[in-house]
């Protein structure tokens, strides 16, 4: 999902920064306790991989169930 792009320079060819995000299925991370990769596509064809690290996996995991325990308990 995009969430935002700012026009850098515009001197031989106009360059921008993108900012963009996806977002992964809890079902997927718990699949994934080794961590993913995650490929971002453009419609002009180009592709980004990221590696995402069984650490941030288990960190965003943690988050997700330490919420779910703070609404349980209330």
């Amino acid at each position: 999902m995009p969430i935002s792009k700012d026009e850098i320079s515009c001197e031989n060819g106009c360059s921008y920064a993108e900012e963009f995000a996806a977002t992964l299925p809890e079902a997927l991370l718990r699949a994934s306790p080794q961590g993913l990769t995650v490929v971002f596509g453009s419609k002009l064809g180009l592709s980004l991989t990221i590696a995402v690290p069984g650490d941030l996996v288990a960190r965003e995991l943690a988050a997700v169930d330490a919420a779910r325990a703070g609404f349980a308990g209330r």
